[in-house]
This record gives structure tokens, C-alpha cells and sequence, in this order.
């Protein structure tokens, strides 16, 4: 009866830690879908301040030009370079909220891999066991099938008459 509860008390732990193996590894598979989609949000910012750093190129270079023939034009560029300024550090302040959260995301990625590997170390502990109890209810077979033999052979003794009768 020990055997029995032993060997479902192990079939449970094996089944709990096949469930957390299962949710950990989804939770490793979102995490990564996260990062894949911080990463295509962190890249297309990039490359609007790329193309906001060109636009305030192309803009700074005209009010130049500008400032040259009318002083009114001046005013317009001093307007424009604060607006750019302006994109500038909402980019600015965009990816450092981007940085920020990949660097979130990559602690939970760690955490994950340290999960797994404390996963992989209980199962081991748990296979071990397992076939601990396997070389254990083997002998207790054995031990049965002696235990039998010899209580048949009582059985036929006392079966088989005596002096003669």
C-alpha cells in the first residue's frame, strides 16, 4: 500500500512539474513575442528620428538661406528649430521608455532561464526517484513470488495427508 501512495505521490509531483514546465515555457514564448514587438516599436522610432533629423536637416538648411534674403524668415526657422527640438526630445524620451523596457524584459527572460533550469534539476531528482522505486518494487516482485512459492508448498503439506490417511 506504501508502494502504491509512493508511486502516485511521484506520477503527482511528475504531473505538477510538467504543468509548470508547460506555463513557464508559454510564459518564455510571450515574453519573447514582447520583445519581438518592443524591438519592431523601438525600430520604427529610430527611424522617424532618423527621417525627423533629416526633415530638420533639409528645414535648418533653407531657413539659412532664407535668413540671408529676409529677416521675417529668421523668425520662421528659430519656430521651426524649436518644434524639431521638440520631436527631438519626445524621440529621445521614447526610446529611453523602449530601453527601459527591453531591459525588463530581458531580467524576465533571465528569471525564466533560471526557472527552467531549477525545473530541469527537479525533474532529474524526480526521475531519480522514480527509478529508485522501480529497482524496489522489482525485489518486493521477487520477494512476492518466493512468498507464494513457499506458501503453496505449506499449502500442499497440509493438503497431503498424513500417516497415511
Amino acid at each position: 500500500m506504501d508502494v502504491e501512495r509512493t508511486m502516485q505521490f511521484i506520477l503527482e509531483a511528475q504531473a505538477r512539474n510538467d504543468a509548470q514546465i508547460a506555463r513557464n515555457s508559454q510564459q518564455i514564448s510571450e515574453l519573447r513575442r514582447h520583445a519581438a514587438e518592443t524591438d519592431a516599436r523601438l525600430e520604427a522610432h529610430r527611424q522617424r528620428a532618423v527621417e525627423t533629423d533629416a526633415w530638420l536637416e533639409a528645414h535648418r538648411q533653407h531657413a539659412l538661406e532664407m535668413d540671408a534674403r529676409l529677416d521675417a524668415r529668421r523668425q520662421h526657422a528659430a519656430e521651426a528649430d524649436a518644434r524639431v527640438e521638440a520631436l527631438r526630445q519626445q524621440s529621445a524620451d521614447a526610446d529611453a521608455r523602449l530601453v527601459k523596457r527591453l531591459n525588463g524584459v530581458g531580467t524576465l527572460l533571465k528569471i525564466g532561464a533560471r526557472e527552467l533550469v531549477k525545473l530541469a534539476e527537479a525533474q532529474k531528482q524526480t526521475d531519480a526517484r522514480i527509478d529508485r522505486l522501480g529497482g524496489r518494487m522489482e525485489e518486493l516482485s521477487v520477494a512476492q513470488m518466493v512468498t507464494e512459492q513457499k506458501l503453496q508448498a505449506f499449502i500442499d503439506s497440509l493438503t497431503k495427508s498424513r500417516n497415511g490417511h
